[in-house]
């Protein structure tokens, strides 16, 4: 049996030189920091050469990452890897749908995540400038150290580190604009009354008095929004020599949903600074974290079922003009309010945050020359909260010419909510070096 390269790989129950090739400096793996970063991947707690793998894992660099205009570093992998599957639904600050080869599991699809060490349910809190490098496990051989948790798959992801013999500073901006193409082709006021007068004629009934109803209403087109702008930012600091290395970095994003009144804001910052106390004791401590405004999303579903035949507000000279007008009694109107009231007459009325908060720390010491012992920490702390309330606002009724409450709401609703998620993580490893 062919003997592993321990020069090159590390022993599988070592996650920490799996965290970064160049993060370490002493003199042992010198070896490991010339070797080039696409030539190193994670296998499980450790790291190995590409050539010496029988698994399936596939890489993807940071800097592929990076320099795509998305919230989620997830949604900038689609495409790159072999058998992984992402669907985001395109609201901002949504969670994207991965799958790793398909359904594996019935409850469940989405893979488990380790960034730097730590297990996460999801990233959105990492900032894809600060990703070095980002490795997909498909295989059970790579998976099994990982447990039942990676029964659908793991990816993990590498943060960059400050790097000795140098101070950086490196700030990048980019602002795009997101368009809504592929828009479904929704049949006209003329076509609808054709087609509606046909049904009721089909099973007997008289035609439908649309005389009230004169308008052609695209509703696709009347909530969604023209031109959003999707603007990040990033700086990010680092500084090293042979004792201390350290990194810090910034990150703000601002994204516009496809429907009006959609906005999503987030800050990252990250901080890590890894100490080397002697020749044999090292040690480090690390912050990520996240404070996002989460926008009021709204759906597309309304307005796909909404009739055309109704303009979104009344323009009829009267006591009644201005007020959203409500969709024909007998045409749904009970089941299909109208689009634009919703998404204009409600806006602004919820406010949701989330706030993430992940400490580590590590030691690191040497003993018996040929022996390593390390200790890591993580703490993942998250808290979502909100509020909101029900705003009460009349609606024109066009077949009685009258008015009535949006929804049948009488009184406003208030409501809020907070979900706090805390978890710790400790691993402790034993390293026996050639």
């Amino acid at each position: 049996m062919k003997q592993p390269n321990l020069k090159y790989s590390c022993l599988i129950a070592v996650l920490y030189f799996g965290m970064n090739a160049n993060a370490q400096t002493t003199p042992r793996d010198t070896v490991v920091k010339e070797q080039k970063i696409e030539e190193v991947v994670m296998i499980g707690y450790g790291t190995a050469k590409k050539r010496d793998l029988t698994g399936s894992i596939a890489k993807v660099n940071g800097g592929e990452v990076a320099d795509k205009p998305a919230s989620n570093p997830l949604n900038s992998l689609q495409g790159k890897v072999a058998g992984l599957s992402i669907v985001n639904s395109g609201q901002p600050g949504s969670q994207a749908d991965v799958r790793i080869r398909g359904t594996v599991t019935i409850n469940g699809v989405n893979p488990i995540y380790i960034v730097d060490g730590a297990f996460a349910n999801n990233i959105d809190f990492v900032n894809p400038a600060d990703i070095e490098s980002m490795e997909v496990l498909k295989d059970p051989s790579s998976l099994a150290i990982f447990g039942s948790r990676a029964a659908n798959g793991a990816i993990i992801i590498t943060t960059k580190r400050g790097k000795s013999g140098r101070t950086s500073i490196s700030l990048n901006s980019s602002i795009g604009v997101k368009s809504f193409d592929n828009r479904p082709d929704l049949i006209d006021a003329s076509g609808f009354k054709t087609l509606y007068n046909e049904d009721l004629a089909n099973q007997g009934l008289a035609p439908y008095n649309f005389a009230p109803f004169t308008a052609n209403t695209n509703w696709i087109n009347e909530i969604a929004k023209k031109g959003g702008i999707i603007n990040q930012n990033n700086i990010t600091i680092s500084n090293g020599n042979d004792k201390n290395r350290m990194s810090f970095s910034f990150g703000y994003q601002t994204e516009d949903g496809s429907i009006k009144n959609e906005k999503y804001d987030r800050m990252t910052y990250k901080f890590n600074d890894d100490l080397k106390i002697s020749s044999s004791v090292r040690a480090g401590f690390g912050l990520t974290g996240s404070y996002a405004n989460l926008p009021q999303n709204r759906s597309f579903g309304s307005a796909l079922n909404a009739t055309p035949v109704v303009s979104p507000i009344n323009m009829t000279p009267g006591d009644y003009y201005g007020l959203f007008n409500s969709l024909p009694q007998q045409l749904g109107a009970a089941q299909i309010g109208n689009p634009l009231a919703v998404v204009e007459g409600m806006k602004n009325t919820q406010i949701n945050k989330d706030v993430q908060f992940n400490p580590n720390a590590y030691l690191e010491f040497d003993f018996f020359k040929h022996f390593t012992f390390r200790s890591n920490y993580f703490v993942n702390y998250r808290n979502g909260f909100g509020r909101g309330y029900t705003p009460v606002f009349n609606i024109y009724i066009p077949e009685t010419n009258t008015v009535a409450p949006y929804s049948g709401n009488l009184l406003t609703g208030v409501s809020q909510f907070e979900n706090r998620d805390m978890s710790f993580q400790q691993n402790q490893f034993f390293t026996l070096h050639p």
